[in-house]
């Protein structure tokens, strides 16, 4: 959990001084709820040229699905679009050619494009002669010129690049002709770098006045009747700046923020009780191994080296528990990815544990095993070595005078079972079924709900309705029985929709699922329920095992009073029988 935790939520960008980052943003005070906005790129060109408190800031958007046309084979890929300062700005390095530049912006240069490493594996099989070849976007032509090294994964968490395009050379021939010059066209971000000794409440007072001018400048540049009509939205907007070291603002990062802070809370309860449990074993053993301390305390040992070895147990316990986190990170991390987000999630978070990972394992692991060995090694320091001895000689000579162990049960009563079991079985009454009179024909019929309830037990019913059928399917061609109705919610629908405005009427879910039925409930409620069974089922494993470390502990003090094992396990069979029973009846 808290890998998914430290890379969706805590990692910064892999740049150069991503502290130093900060995106140029906006919120309505109309749609509290919406991520931000966006400016023109009129807008973007006021902020570069006119600010003095950033030292760089480049502006980006998405390109969308590009069909990518390399050899004569053709493959979607997503694009970005970017101003040519985009790198420079971040500090990103570069795993083979050269990235964007300024001169990349010009009018007059010819389209550029930069693979993302995972793209450049993946489409070109890492081959370094892709440099300086052609690759047809859609229908337009760009030039490869470098590669941006592995760490790198975008701008924003959830959307990864394959392919970055110079945003001057490039933009008209993906978003249309005139969008660099369109000022009411609000659909690009902005991310710059503070200077040295610039806070953001100071980039945020100077760049107020700019912002202000980026409006104006666009409400000038909308037909009058439209300006109007949205003066009061955009009388609600408010210029805001905040930390973008972990990148952009993110969609994907806002959904899954309070999901994981709620998990990581479960996570942590359930080590805490999981390290209450271990304590509990770990006092039990301690408690049924107190003759063996005692007789250790007697002939010199110390207590600080009893000490250290509960300790370094405790500790072993704790590491291999770490190391199984370790190994499952990955996986359970893939897995909630997947149901929260899809593929998305998978391309845009790796799951391999790295040196933060590692070095909260170890600090979770380490004061893991502090705690676990602290019950026990208290007990240790109250433990008297004559007590110990006297307990040890009193058990010994109560096992000689016991006679030997018996086995769980006897004979008698094992031959009793399967008596008792026909007994119960020749004592089942028979049922007579009811003779069905059926005063109609049809081509289909329909029995809903019946009145007939047959009484008796579960395997009784079965025969009932078996014989029901049985009766009915030489004179039909096809007879079936089941308890619950196929449609959602129990419901029967007939009728026909031969035209749009009967369609209309349909359900809602059924004119969005196609009439799936059960596959449109699955498709609805499967996620829920699949994590509600992970709960339930981690909750159900949280009581068996304190329920059984109750059993062990009561097993301990009963064989250190001098308990047989025979007697022992017959106890505690019995006892789990019992809580099992209760808890099926519950």
């Amino acid at each position: 959990m808290f890998t998914l935790i430290h890379r969706v939520l805590l990692k910064t960008l892999p740049v150069s001084e991503p502290e130093q980052l900060v995106e140029l943003g906006c919120v309505n005070t109309n749609e509290p709820d919406k991520l931000g906005c966006n400016t023109s790129y009129p807008g973007f060109r006021m902020f570069r040229d006119e600010n003095e408190v950033l030292s760089g800031l480049f502006a980006f958007a998405p390109a969308g699905e590009l069909n990518a046309i390399y050899n004569g084979e053709a493959e979607l890929a997503t694009g970005l679009l970017a101003t040519g300062d985009m790198h420079n700005v971040l500090g990103v390095s570069t795993a083979l050619g050269r990235l964007l530049n300024p001169s990349d912006d010009a009018a007059s240069a010819p389209p550029v494009a930069v693979l993302s490493h995972s793209y450049w594996q993946r489409r070109f099989g890492g081959d370094a002669r892709v440099i300086g070849q052609i690759l047809r976007l859609n229908t337009s032509a760009v030039t490869i010129v470098g590669v941006t090294a592995a760490a790198f994964r975008g701008i924003t968490l959830g959307a990864s690049p394959d392919i970055t395009l110079a945003m001057g050379s490039s933009a008209e021939l993906f978003r249309g002709r005139g969008i660099l010059e369109n000022g009411g066209n609000w659909w690009l971000r902005i991310i710059g770098r503070r200077k040295d000794g610039i806070s953001i409440q100071e980039v945020q007072a100077s760049l107020e006045p700019i912002f202000q001018r980026t409006i104006e400048h666009s409400m000038s540049s909308l037909p009058a009747e439209f300006a109007s009509r949205i003066r009061g939205y955009v009388s609600g907007i408010r210029f805001r700046v905040q930390p973008a070291a972990a990148g952009g603002a993110s969609e994907f990062r806002r959904d899954l923020d309070r999901p994981l802070r709620i998990l990581m809370a479960v996570v942590s309860f359930i080590l805490l009780i999981a390290c209450a449990d271990l304590a509990s074993l770990l006092l039990s053993r301690t408690a049924a191994r107190r003759c063996e301390f005692g007789v250790r305390l007697a002939i010199g040992a110390g207590r600080s080296r009893l000490a250290r070895q509960l300790l370094t147990e405790s500790l072993l316990l704790s590491a291999m528990g770490g190391a199984l986190g370790l190994m499952m990170a990955q996986w359970s991390g893939s897995v909630f990815l997947k149901m929260a987000s899809g593929e998305i999630g998978l391309r845009a978070v790796e799951l391999k544990p790295d040196v933060p990972v590692f070095l909260f394992t170890a600090t979770v692991a380490l004061l893991s095993g502090i705690l676990l060995g602290l019950g026990p090694i208290l007990h240790l320091t109250k433990a008297d070595p004559q007590a110990a001895l006297r307990d040890m000689v009193r058990a010994a000579a109560e096992v000689q005078k016991r006679p030997q162990d018996r086995p769980f049960g006897s004979t008698t009563s094992r031959s009793r079972w399967p008596g008792s079991a026909s007994g119960v079985l020749r004592r089942q009454p028979r049922r007579r079924v009811p003779d069905l009179y059926l005063p109609m024909q049809a081509s289909l019929l329909l029995v809903a709900n019946p009145t007939i309830s047959p009484a008796g037990k579960f395997l009784e019913r079965n025969y009932y309705w078996l014989e029901i059928m049985a009766r009915l399917r030489p004179g039909v061609t096809l007879a079936q029985a089941q308890a619950t109705l196929a449609l959602p919610f129990h419901q029967w629908l007939e009728g026909t929709a031969s035209n749009d405005e009967e369609r209309a009427n349909l359900p809602e879910l059924l004119l969005r699922e196609g009439a799936g039925g059960l596959d449109a409930l699955r498709r609805h409620f499967s996620k829920p329920l699949y994590v509600l069974m992970l709960l339930v089922g981690l909750i159900l494993a949280i009581a068996c095992a304190n329920i059984a470390n109750l059993l062990l502990a009561r097993a301990a003090v009963r064989a250190a009073l001098g308990a047989g094992r025979g007697r022992l396990a017959a106890q505690f069979l019995t006892e789990s029988l019992v809580l099992a029973g209760l808890g099926f009846i519950a």
